[in-house]
């Protein structure tokens, strides 16, 4: 299953959040988590995914239309917020 964050990397999004939830669920094993976006938590981010063992690609930052692509493509868009 394919997830995707598309937002700025700052607390106030519950992305760290999300990954810990995401790290307790059965389903981790089945999904892949598509990154996109930057931010002051960054590295915390992706070494926690490290960390978690979930399976993630980060993209970094990508125009709008380029990202709406990639959300149209994912099983799921996360917007923990």
């Amino acid at each position: 299953m394919l997830l995707i964050i598309a937002a700025r990397f700052v607390p106030f999004k519950g992305i760290v959040e999300f990954i810990l939830h995401l790290a307790a669920d059965s389903i981790r094993s089945s999904v892949h988590l598509l990154l996109i976006g930057n931010g002051k938590q960054k590295k915390t981010i992706l070494e926690l995914l490290k960390k978690m063992d979930i399976s993630y690609t980060y993209l970094g930052m990508r125009c709008n239309e380029e990202t709406m692509k990639y959300i149209a493509g994912a099983d799921l868009f996360v917007n923990p917020s």
